[in-house]
């Protein structure tokens, strides 16, 4: 709306309480939907060239931030109606009919050290964004022997309590998203992140299979309860406890400029980098295919959400049903467009003159 089109509808409202003409109350009735047209086409316009300039300098952050589409498909420019729609892709993302999980009595799991504290201190990296309690890790590394023993008591009786929500502190179950575009769609060799892979000598004289399998959203997928499940029998109560209560009782919000959107319950997926591992060693490393190098049997190499599994021929289909049934237990998806086969031959080819 423009200046010149309020004041056209502020002269349309005094007619109504006038005894006026009704040829000019029509006429500007039609003068006020022709601005309105003509105001709406042009800030199109010029979001479309803004659009268009960015695009050209290949600047797709700020790209990203000013198009985004809502469910029905249709481009939003309104940071409010971004931040709603963004609070909508969460809550679908992390929304999940997860059950309560039961733990017996704890009975195991050391207490943390004195020098479990100091090394954490030492080891921490600086210089790096703070959480909401607004204390920079140089803040910390300052601390002197009675700071660090009541680090040491409070980190204690966080680790002990039965009840997370009242013990540990707000920020450590909250956490803030921020939207990060991607590389522009369009140039499609960017959606793909590419591997190395060092074949070995010993493979060279095999016709092997590789599998590559990448997974949708893998870190936003895992389920809480089957997580806790596969820990049971790999880490102590007291850490099963906290790793518990920790991703039963989190929220997020959405961080758009200056805005925040409301708390998100997440009741599934972990952080990046976390404890994830652990669902892809029960799927995959017990499986008895694979290729072998020095005598060694190798069946997959994994690093983060990204698996290769190293097979021969035979065994290839083997091992593409236990892996989708190892998926589908876990609820994992398979990109389909990113997963891929390579065949690895060295048989001469055999030309005729």
């Amino acid at each position: 709306m423009t200046d010149e089109i309020l004041r056209l509808m502020d002269m349309r409202r005094e007619y109504r309480h006038k005894d006026m003409v009704r040829y000019n109350k029509e006429k500007l009735q039609r003068e006020i939907k022709r601005k309105i047209r003509l105001a709406n086409e042009k800030w199109f316009s010029d979001k479309r060239i803004e659009i268009e300039k960015l695009q050209r300098k290949h600047d797709n952050f700020n790209l990203h931030r000013k198009v985004k589409k809502d469910k029905e498909e249709r481009f939003i420019f309104e940071d409010c109606k971004k931040l709603e729609r963004w609070k909508e892709y969460i809550e679908d993302l992390f929304n999940d009919s997860r059950i309560d999980v039961g733990l017996e009595r704890v009975q195991n799991g050391p207490s943390i050290t004195m020098k479990e504290i100091e090394r954490a201190i030492k080891t921490a990296k600086t210089r790096k964004a703070v959480r909401l309690d607004k204390i920079p890790t140089e803040i910390l590394k300052l601390l002197d022997v009675e700071g660090k023993r009541r680090l040491w008591r409070l980190f204690n009786e966080i680790y002990e309590a039965d009840i997370i929500p009242e013990m540990i502190p707000f920020d450590w179950l909250l956490s803030t998203f921020m939207a990060l575009p991607k590389k522009n769609i369009q140039q499609i060799r960017g959606t793909y992140k590419p591997n190395p892979i060092r074949i070995p000598e010993q493979l060279r004289n095999q016709r092997d299979f590789i599998q590559h399998a990448d997974f949708e959203k893998t870190f936003d997928r895992i389920q809480h309860d089957k997580l806790i499940e596969i820990l049971k029998n790999k880490i102590n109560d007291k850490d099963l406890r906290i790793i518990k209560n920790l991703y039963w009782n989190q929220s997020a919000n959405v961080r758009l400029g200056q805005s925040r959107s409301e708390d998100i319950e997440i009741k599934r997926g972990v952080r990046q980098g976390y404890i994830l591992k652990t669902i892809f060693e029960k799927a995959l490393s017990d499986l008895p295919v694979g290729v072998k190098v020095n005598e060694m049997p190798v069946n997959n190499l994994r690093y983060a959400d990204d698996c290769i599994d190293c097979i021969t021929p035979g065994e290839l289909q083997c091992l593409i049903k236990k892996v989708t049934k190892a998926y589908n237990e876990y609820e994992l998806k398979l990109n389909t467009a990113k997963t891929k086969v390579m065949v690895i031959n060295k048989t001469p080819q055999i030309f005729c003159s």
